[in-house]
């Protein structure tokens, strides 16, 4: 379903079980509103970890203002259990990869706490993996980037099939909670020393946030909220923010389509 995510109510069609193209077309169609992709094998090398499920590798990516390309992380996503994904928001392994020689650096990770240095189910050894053909990974990776300049930041997935690397999908929210699992430290950490940074924990929307920018307006002219929002709370925090009459000058948000 296209207004869903965390691969929520994906869904694997075979021609042969049903009686006609007809009824495949109205079983999909009842599940309305759709996106309908062609079946992706993995290769072998890739397969042998789960093969039920597509296993994948998340690269994200910036492209800095001088133009320049910079590769952040990069991970595998494999499949666990019965699932027929690889999605690391839905419970899925990420294995920590070197950008710089293509090797798994680490053991597999999942965001409920699991950690792995095999898979559970096939047995195969997650650590010092060698992802084939991965130079010709970075090359498509770059040629992205210069196909379209206009996204400044992506967290592109890969699937690597018997003939070759191809494109997934491109993720405007490129999922930092599994990066910050791997790696044992939290990101926000990498900012405590900066001056003109001030880090708040708690739940935004029992902030007084209107009294927060009060504060803020001693010292600067005007206040801009920039935020990636929650997919489940993206209403209340707008409401909370116009109903509240915080006075912030402007607002810059990413929300989901779907909101």
């Amino acid at each position: 379903p296209s207004n869903l995510s965390l691969a929520r109510g994906i869904q694997k069609y075979n021609i042969i079980d049903f009686s006609s193209i007809g009824g495949l077309y109205n079983e999909i169609l009842s599940k309305k509103p759709v996106i309908i992709e062609e079946l992706i094998y993995n290769d072998k090398s890739f397969s042998m970890f789960h093969e039920r499920s597509l296993n994948i590798v998340r690269i994200v990516v910036f492209r800095l203002r001088t133009g320049e390309i910079k590769i952040q992380r990069a991970y595998m996503g494999i499949g666990i259990g019965n699932k027929d994904y690889a999605n690391t928001g839905a419970g899925s392994i990420a294995v920590p990869i070197n950008i710089n020689t293509g090797k798994t650096c680490g053991r597999g990770f999942t965001q409920d706490g699991g950690v792995y240095d095999v898979h559970p189910d096939s047995g195969v050894k997650l650590t010092d993996y060698q992802v084939e053909r991965w130079y010709e990974l970075m090359e498509l990776v770059h040629k992205l980037s210069t196909i379209m300049p206009e996204i400044k930041y992506v967290g592109w997935d890969f699937a690597l099939t018997p003939k070759g690397w191809i494109i997934v999908e491109g993720n405007g929210n490129a999922g930092q909670t599994i990066h910050q699992i791997m790696d044992s430290k939290s990101v926000y950490k990498e900012f405590l020393n900066e001056d003109n940074i001030e880090i708040i924990f708690g739940d935004f929307l029992k902030q007084d946030i209107k009294s927060i920018v009060e504060e803020l307006k001693d010292d600067y002219r005007k206040i801009y909220l920039v935020a990636n929002l929650p997919y489940y709370i993206t209403t209340a925090i707008i409401e909370k923010i116009i109903l509240d009459n915080c006075q912030i000058d402007e607002m810059i948000i990413m929300v989901q389509k779907e909101v």
